[in-house]
């Protein structure tokens, strides 16, 4: 008996100092408490107390492709909450007249919402802003000035989205948030889902940004926030597993039990008993009944949360889509329209806020005083995200808008080249003849060869640019090069890939080059007679090979006489005849004189070289002269003068 009540104190005293901590713990699941620790102290006179400004901007009346101004004017927030802007420029007129004075604004969007322009026309739409305005009360300087920015909206064109990027979002409630997030994630944040879809076949979609905005009060529309990073996120659930009820009540009992293991070496012999009982049997029966979820919820923290961190930015597919979560302060929306006792949702059918559903509130709506708020009433009623009914969620998910931000990418993969096919001759040198257009192309076949760029040929410090045509109609792709780069090329050529970053990357594969030397086979004149020439000018047809190394071209004299002609223009490594012309004036000085001919290459433009022919060398008559003399009589007798030392 004595051994049973010995235990029983044992078990009492355990019990005992489980309540005593309990007590001592936070009221995590008071909600009143929340609330009144926020509203002891803090003015709540609510955000309209002063209606933001929305300036037009007068750069950009719309929105850049991404967004890049921070803040946006009237019509870049309708478009970007996807509500069609008004097209009579209404939403601009209501931003100047905010400028202005946001008081006399608000009078200003009754107003308009009483007298719409009716016409899309910007005079109309001046007109009709102008007068508004006079009726609520703007001086004739600023109501002009109103109706100038009416009319330049109506004028603006529309925001075009990109059409193969699409986005959905889902609003996740407290409880939701709770059991995958975290108690202590959902207290502070809410948590939304964003499904970005990537429609486009050819570019993977990089996400630079995720925003939400929420226009939760009469004041306007709000300002988009950025989602908060992951590891900003995590660190806040690694918190709440720390201060979780349920892990302060295990850490509580593991500590009564080391403090009771410490005393069995003095307790009564009942003592070990209860001890053995209560360390292994209730402490793990409380962590089966209640689990321990905080590692799997900070899991997926890690698996679902945004980030733009660079070691593992989110990438949407290709015609993929892609699902993430958001996390975005709850506290700013404690305060929301739609959570004040006179928000009617019938009248919340608005544009942006819900003007007509939230009035102000005054009288008995207006909520208890504050002292430290001048006597004034708290004019906003205060709940937190946990204790939103169905309406009220459903009024955050109407006003709610999630924009995304980022670019289309293509990945890069290093191309490999298999097979370089060019024409070649049979020494497997470059055959320059095989062009097009004086374009020398190569096939090439290999892998990821759609991410090239370029091409180029390397050897020691000299770089010749090729032009990369990708493959088309079944067709492989291309690798050229102009044929005026590759002349007087000698030797192996590395071929290498060009990406569009500018990195380059050898091939594995070389083309050979070698000097072409041009080789004159036969020549010909049109006319060996001057006197027929047209135009004063002989022309002499040449044939060969490699016409087109060919530098300079002349005939000459025995004498040493030179008569440099000139080359056809025009000839290509695959010509085999070409022509060179000679001023038949310059010729008739060698008149019945054999010539013969020579040329020099490009590759060594001081050295001439003959050409071989059955018509040279050549002489030139001159037919003309000779009849001229003829129709004279007989040519005179020159006597002939006597030399030196030479009798006759």
């Amino acid at each position: 008996m004595k051994t049973i009540r010995a235990n029983l104190r044992v078990i009492c005293a355990v019990l005992t100092m489980l309540v005593v901590m309990s007590n001592l713990l936070p009221a995590f699941d008071n909600p009143e408490a929340g609330n009144a620790s926020q509203n002891s102290g803090t003015s709540n006179a609510g955000p309209s107390a002063r209606a933001p400004e929305y300036p037009l901007a007068a750069a950009y009346p719309e929105p850049l492709g991404d967004y890049v101004p921070r803040m946006f004017d009237l019509r870049q927030l309708f478009a970007l909450r996807s509500l069609v802007p008004p097209k009579d420029g209404t939403e601009a007129a209501i931003a100047e007249a905010f400028r202005f004075d946001p008081q006399k604004a608000l009078a200003f969007v009754q107003e308009m919402a009483s007298n719409p322009a009716g016409s899309h026309e910007p005079a109309v739409v001046y007109s009709n802003s102008y007068a508004n305005a006079m009726n609520s009360g703007f001086p004739e300087l600023q109501a002009q000035s109103i109706g100038d920015k009416g009319k330049q909206g109506a004028e603006a064109g529309q925001f075009k989205r990109p059409l193969d990027i699409g986005c959905a979002m889902t609003i996740y409630s407290w409880k939701e948030a709770s059991d995958n997030f975290g108690r202590r994630v959902a207290d502070n944040f809410i948590a939304i889902q964003v499904t970005v879809r990537n429609l486009n076949p050819s570019l993977e979609f990089l996400l630079h940004d995720a925003e939400l905005a929420a226009d939760a009060n009469m004041s306007g529309l709000s300002r988009f926030q950025s989602s908060h990073e992951r590891r900003v996120v995590r660190n806040v659930g690694q918190v709440g597993q720390i201060t979780d009820p349920r892990n302060v009540a295990v850490r509580i009992m593991e500590g009564i039990g080391m403090v009771a293991g410490a005393a069995t070496g003095f307790a009564p012999s009942g003592y070990a008993l209860g001890y053995s009982v209560y360390t292994a049997g209730a402490i793990p029966a409380f962590k089966h009944v209640m689990p321990d979820m905080t590692q799997d919820q900070l899991n997926n923290i890690s698996d679902l949360a945004f980030t733009s961190f660079s070691g593992s930015r989110i990438v949407v597919p290709k015609s993929g889509a892609v699902t993430f979560v958001t996390f975005i302060l709850s506290a700013p929306l404690e305060q929301a329209c739609w959570l004040q006792p006179n928000y009617d949702v019938r009248q919340d059918v608005s544009y942006g806020a819900p003007l007509n559903a939230c009035p102000e509130p005054s009288g008995s709506e207006a909520g208890s005083t504050n002292r430290k708020n001048g006597g004034k009433s708290d004019a906003w009623k205060t709940i937190s995200y946990k204790n939103w009914n169905a309406i009220q969620q459903q009024a955050f998910i109407k006003h709610a808008y999630a924009v995304i931000a980022g670019v289309h990418i293509q990945e890069v993969h290093k191309g490999a080249v298999t097979k370089l096919d060019c024409p070649v001759l049979k020494d497997g040198t470059a055959d320059l003849s095989k062009t097009q257009n004086g374009t020398y192309s190569c096939a090439v076949t290999g892998t990821d060869l759609d991410s090239v760029g370029s091409v180029t040929l390397t050897q020691a410090t000299s770089t010749i640019t090729g032009k990369w045509v990708p493959a088309k109609d079944q067709n492989p792709p291309q690798a050229q090069f102009a044929v005026s780069d590759l002349d007087g090329l000698s030797g192996d050529y590395n071929f290498n890939l060009i990406y569009p970053s500018g990195e380059s990357a050898d091939s594995g594969q070389t083309l050979k080059f070698a000097v072409r030397t041009p080789k004159v086979s036969d020549a010909g004149f049109d006319t060996t007679d001057l006197s027929k020439a047209k135009n004063n000018t002989i022309t002499m047809t040449i044939q060969g090979s490699d016409l087109d190394r060919i530098g300079s071209v002349k005939l000459s004299s025995s004498g040493g006489a030179d008569y440099p002609g000139t080359l056809g223009t025009g000839i290509t490594s695959s010509d085999t005849s070409g022509t060179v012309t000679f001023n038949a004036a310059l010729l008739a000085g060698a008149v019945n004189q054999p010539l013969s001919m020579s040329y020099t290459t490009k590759d060594k433009p001081n050295t001439n070289l003959p050409a071989s022919s059955k018509s040279l060398p050549v002489t030139f008559t001159n037919s003309a002269k000779a009849a001229d003399a003829m129709q004279g009589g007989a040519p005179a007798k020159v006597k002939a003068k006597n030399k030196p030392g030479v009798s006759r």
